[in-house]
């Protein structure tokens, strides 16, 4: 099976982004923004002076003037006090609902990616994944189960669609790691056969020990390897013997498709984009926690 080599592309999105911006640079950019309402006000006052110069006879009556200055400005007195109320109050269910998804989504989301990184790191090349609670981690096995919990219950609807997009994606990824990892464990076995041939050598197949001996190859575990391989098998051969059959089937096998394809998706596709939806999680916090702080100082 051929795999297309191409790294996922995956970041967060714009809006996010200049959000967050906006939220770090509100000191000055209020000032600027306050500049060019000033500079505005100006232009249009100059406009209005020129344009409406037929009003002058009539506003320079001072009853009429004190009654048009009296209405405009309960008029825009009202109407301002009605559209910061309402606002305010936006803000604040936002905020407190920004509140809530940290705690029930976000953070778990994000310990979990953490952890499922650790595990990796301790164990890299796993064989299996769990993507469901309950279930006891057997050796080599790793476990994301944060996102199927989450997919669930109601907090999937409150979860942001690039956000699914690119969990789902993840997962697809980490069972087509497996997949591949599996189809490079079969295509090592020949390989091998084909080796101890040439050395005047049986290869015989131990069931269960594909997994380990792909590990051994894919880690670059020559001590590993030359256990599985020769050791443990008690075979009657020199150690110069034994390091250079190992040697060569560590070479050749990497040189495999299949399994320079295992690598390649491994790293790429369950590494790097683990490392990507961890910053991105975080982001995503930082954005929220900045949103419930910002309407938080407001009362």
């Amino acid at each position: 099976m051929q795999y297309k080599k191409a790294a996922p592309v995956f970041s967060v999105p714009r809006r996010v982004k200049i959000e967050l911006w906006v939220a770090s640079t509100k000191g000055w950019l209020k000032a600027v923004l306050f500049v060019v309402f000033l500079l505005a006000a100006y232009a249009i006052t100059n406009w209005a002076g020129v344009r409406f110069t037929w009003a002058a006879p009539l506003l320079g009556n001072p009853a009429v003037a004190g009654l048009v200055g009296a209405l405009l400005g309960a008029a825009v007195g009202g109407v301002a006090a009605w559209v910061s109320s309402r606002q305010l109050l936006l803000q604040q269910f936002k905020a407190e609902a920004s509140l809530a998804k940290i705690h029930t989504i976000y953070e778990p989301l994000y310990d979990g990616l953490l952890a499922f990184r650790a595990q990796i790191g301790e164990c890299p090349y796993f064989f299996g994944c769990s993507f469901h609670s309950g279930g006891e981690l057997r050796q080599n096995t790793v476990g994301f189960v944060e996102w199927t919990d989450i997919k669930q219950d109601s907090r999937y609807l409150d979860v942001p669609k690039w956000i699914a997009t690119a969990l789902d994606q993840f997962q697809k990824d980490i069972e087509t790691y497996l997949q591949m990892r599996e189809a490079a464990a079969n295509a090592t076995q020949p390989k091998i056969a084909d080796i101890f041939a040439s050395h005047s050598l049986n290869w015989y197949r131990i069931k269960g020990e594909d997994k380990h001996l792909l590990n051994s190859i894919l880690t670059r575990d020559f001590e590993s390897l030359k256990y599985s391989v020769c050791t443990g098998r008690k075979l009657q051969i020199t150690d110069e013997i034994t390091t250079r059959l190992c040697s060569v089937i560590q070479d050749e096998c990497n040189q495999l498709e299949a399994v320079s394809n295992v690598a390649f998706h491994y790293e790429k596709h369950v590494v790097l984009r683990a490392d990507q939806l961890i910053s991105a999680i975080e982001t995503v916090i930082q954005h929220l926690k900045m949103r419930y702080e910002a309407q938080d100082q407001l009362f």
